[in-house]
């Protein structure tokens, strides 16, 4: 394999997180896990989970025109080189442009539409992977003529996944153009419960901010919540693990990880986790590739869930 960078933090997450996490997934479904995602030219996703790997459909950032296309293309070199030399090659496809375009066009900047994703004859396209890692460098949300990519992909995956069982593994810049609407996110979530608990709970989480450094807090908290309502939407039963903060080369990065359960209902379905269980998910953080739960909590935390998630993937923490 090429050498090319990563981190010791992404390392122990994508090792010691992820891979018992998509171990189980497999287990449950008796199957190997069908990939859609963002390998990266490295592949590292391919070699630490490879076992538990189906078909994959890695994508790769390719614009059309600019300055940057020189790079980009000779990323995907050393990502189609890295998957020859290393083994991967059959079971596999490459599809060319940003993820989020694909996910909302059906199709990438060639004109073709990933493996599993059924648009011909149909009024209605269906994916059916198993395993999605979306993993960005960028933030949740960058506005362009008043939309946001990134959040209106997350919405048309979980409608395209419906009636389809999958892991949804998301990896964000802490960094977002959203200005107060996650503020306002958390604040009508708050006005829909009557626990005065969780109100403050949401209230605590609205109030972060960029100018003291825990700008991270709003986006641990709204994330969880708002994959969880589209996936109710789309009848899916939704589990959230607890979030995990870390740092990369130069970026401030939230990972999340989601078991969506198709429930076979015409009308939004209801996961078995509560919403006061989401709401109060403690954060979890990685420094130099040790896991711990993170010192400066929302009031009231209760620390012993974390350690419990900690505990049930067989990694130790002080």
């Amino acid at each position: 394999m090429l050498p090319l960078a990563s981190t010791q933090n992404k390392e122990a997450i994508r090792r010691r997180w992820d891979k018992p996490i998509i171990a189980k997934f497999s287990r449950s479904i008796k199957k190997p896990l069908d990939y859609f995602g963002l390998p990266g030219p490295d592949i590292r996703d391919f070699h630490d989970w490879g076992k538990y790997l189906g078909f994959k459909t890695g994508i790769e950032v390719v614009t059309k025109r600019g300055k940057v296309v020189e790079e980009q293309l000779r990323k995907v070199n050393a990502l189609e080189t890295n998957v020859i030399l290393d083994g991967f090659s059959e079971n596999w496809q490459l599809r060319r442009g940003f993820l989020e375009n694909i996910i909302l066009d059906g199709v990438d900047i060639d004109g073709n539409a990933p493996a599993l994703l059924a648009t011909e004859g149909t009024k209605n396209p269906r994916m059916t992977y198993d395993l999605h890692n979306w993993d960005f460098q960028g933030g949740l949300g960058y506005k362009s003529k008043g939309e946001a990519k990134r959040i209106q992909a997350l919405k048309r995956l979980i409608e395209l996944q419906r009636a389809h069982p999958f892991l949804l593994l998301l990896t964000l810049n802490v960094r977002h153009t959203l200005g107060t609407e996650l503020s306002r996110y958390l604040t009508g979530i708050g006005n829909e419960t009557y626990s005065r608990k969780h109100q403050r709970i949401l209230k605590w989480y609205s109030e972060r901010k960029a100018i003291d450094s825990t700008e991270h807090y709003r986006t641990k908290a709204t994330v969880p919540l708002f994959i969880r309502q589209i996936a109710h939407i789309n009848s899916f039963d939704c589990y959230c693990y607890p979030p995990v903060y870390y740092e990369g080369w130069k970026e401030h990065l939230l990972h999340f990880v989601f078991t969506l359960t198709p429930q076979g209902t015409t009308l939004p379905a209801f996961s078995k986790q509560q919403l006061g269980q989401v709401v109060e998910m403690p954060l979890v953080e990685v420094h130099s590739g040790k896991f711990v739960l993170a010192s400066f909590q929302h009031p009231g935390c209760r620390k012993q869930d974390g350690l419990d998630v900690l505990r049930q993937l067989g990694i130790q923490s002080k």
